[in-house]
C-alpha cells in the first residue's frame, strides 16, 4: 500500500526528518486556511491568540449569540481534516521511535502539546525489531506498559504526568477550595519532583544530575502552563520559583535514593497510589481544619 495512504489510516512509521517537514508545512498551511476563512469569509480579524482564546473573550457556549456559534463551528470545521492528519502523524513517529501509543493524549493539551512535539523531533528512530519499550515486563504492572524504557521517554512520562496531576491538586486548592496553605505552596512541589524521578527510574537507575533536572522540569512546566492560561501572573510565578523548584528537586533526591535502595522498582506503584490520594486528602483536611485568622 502507499506510504502516504498507511500514514493517512494511522498505520505506518515516519521519522524525525518527516515529522518535522510535514509538520511544518501542515503548520503553514493550517494558518493561511484559517487566515483566509475568518477575515475574507467570515469577515474577522485574525490573530494567533485566536488559538487560545477564539472570540478573544472568555464566554460560556450556552451564551454564544448566533454570529459567534456560527464562526466557531466554521473553524472547527476546518481544523478537523489536519487534527486527523496531525493523530496519524504523530501515531506514526510514536511507532517510529517506539513510544507508548498513550503519549497521543498530550496532542490534545493546550501549551503542553508543543512540548511534546519538540519531543518526538529529537526522539531517535528504532528498528522494527527493537522490542517496544513500554512492552511489560515479567511482573506485568501497570507502569510496565505506560512507562518508557528509554531515558528521554520516561524522562517525559515523568515531567507530563505529574504535571497533569500536580494541575489538578492546584486547581483543587485554588478553584474548589479557594485556599493557599502548606498543601498547595510545599505539598504540590515536593510531591511533583517525588513522582516525576519515581517514574524517571523506574525501569533503570539514573544519574543524580537527571534526576534532579526532571524533578525541577515539572513545576517549572506547571508554571508556564499556568501562564499561557493566565491563571497566574509573571510576577506570582517568579515570587513561588525559589520555593517550588527547591522542594521539587528534594522531593526528587529522596525519590533517587529510593530506587536505588529497592531494584527493581517494585515499591512504586503503591508509592504513587499514595500520593494520588494523600495530596488532594492533605488539601481538602487542611482546609477544613485552618482556623479564623484573627482579627486586628
Amino acid at each position: 500500500m502507499n506510504p502516504s495512504l498507511l500514514l493517512l489510516r494511522g498505520q505506518g512509521r515516519i521519522d524525525r526528518l518527516g515529522f518535522t517537514v510535514l509538520g511544518s508545512l501542515l503548520l503553514i498551511a493550517k494558518q493561511a486556511i484559517d487566515y483566509v476563512t475568518a477575515t475574507r469569509v467570515m469577515g474577522q480579524n485574525w490573530s494567533l491568540s485566536f488559538y487560545w482564546v477564539p472570540l478573544l473573550v472568555r464566554v460560556p457556549l450556552i451564551s454564544l449569540n448566533y454570529g459567534q456559534a456560527r464562526f466557531l463551528l466554521r473553524m472547527v470545521a476546518v481544523a478537523l481534516p489536519f487534527i486527523w492528519v496531525g493523530i496519524c502523524l504523530t501515531l506514526a513517529r510514536l511507532r517510529d521511535a517506539a513510544l507508548p501509543a498513550w503519549m497521543l493524549l498530550f496532542f490534545f493539551l493546550p501549551a503542553l502539546n508543543l512540548v511534546f512535539f519538540a519531543f518526538l523531533i529529537c526522539a531517535p528512530s528504532r528498528s522494527p525489531d527493537t522490542p517496544h519499550l513500554w512492552a511489560a515486563t515479567e511482573r506485568g504492572a501497570l507502569l510496565d506498559r505506560i512507562i518508557p524504557r528509554s531515558g528521554a521517554g520516561s524522562a517525559f512520562a515523568g515531567a507530563l504526568l505529574t504535571l497533569v496531576a500536580g494541575a489538578l491538586a492546584a486547581f483543587l486548592s485554588t478553584n474548589l477550595l479557594q485556599f493557599y496553605g502548606w498543601g498547595l505552596f510545599v505539598g504540590v512541589p515536593f510531591a511533583m519532583g517525588f513522582a516525576s524521578v519515581l517514574i524517571y527510574t523506574y525501569h533503570a537507575p539514573r544519574s543524580l544530575a537527571s534526576c534532579l533536572g526532571v524533578a525541577a522540569m515539572s513545576p517549572a512546566l506547571l508554571g508556564l502552563a499556568f501562564l499561557a492560561f493566565a491563571l497566574e501572573g509573571v510576577i506570582c510565578l517568579l515570587m513561588a520559583a525559589p520555593l517550588a523548584i527547591p522542594l521539587a528537586c528534594m522531593g526528587g533526591l529522596i525519590a533517587f535514593y529510593l530506587q536505588r535502595l529497592y531494584r527493581p522498582a517494585q515499591p512504586a506503584s503503591a508509592v504513587l497510589g499514595a500520593l494520588l490520594l494523600a495530596l488532594p486528602l492533605g488539601i481538602t483536611l487542611e482546609r477544613a481544619a485552618a482556623p479564623a485568622p484573627p482579627v486586628f
